[in-house]
């Protein structure tokens, strides 16, 4: 439900979906993911503390994929860009580009989102 309310672009109501769900599976990473997404237009800096939440539960699962990392890594350097955080946002790029242990698999998966990061980063350096 929260997701519908995003794309029809009423926030505060996901926000509100979210946050009734939260009560009982309180660190349910779905319903973090989209009461941070509710979270960028309504307050980017909760965003941000929302996704870094979720980006420091992934960094507990040993062996990970790294895949929702990065995901969320980027979506927290576009997020820093935005409230004009240039430096964060270019430190990201650089923690993103710097994990080298992704299989081909996850490389492949992620090549599209890979190319925007370091694009981004490429621009933030100049």
């Amino acid at each position: 439900m929260t997701w519908i309310y995003i794309d029809q672009h009423e926030y505060l109501k996901a926000k509100e979906i979210a946050e009734f769900g939260l009560k009982k599976f309180p660190n349910n990473r779905a319903l973090l993911w989209g009461l941070a997404r509710a979270y960028e237009d309504i307050n980017k800096n909760q965003s941000i503390k929302i996704y870094q939440q979720i980006i420091d539960s992934y960094l507990r699962i040993q062996n990970q994929n790294h895949m929702q990392e990065i995901i969320l890594k980027h979506i927290l350097a576009q997020l820093y860009l935005k409230i004009g955080d240039k430096n964060k946002a270019l430190s990201i790029c650089n923690d993103i580009l710097s994990i080298n242990n992704l299989s081909d698999r996850i490389k492949d998966i992620l090549s599209s989102r890979l190319s925007l990061v370091k694009k981004m980063q490429l621009q933030l350096s100049q």
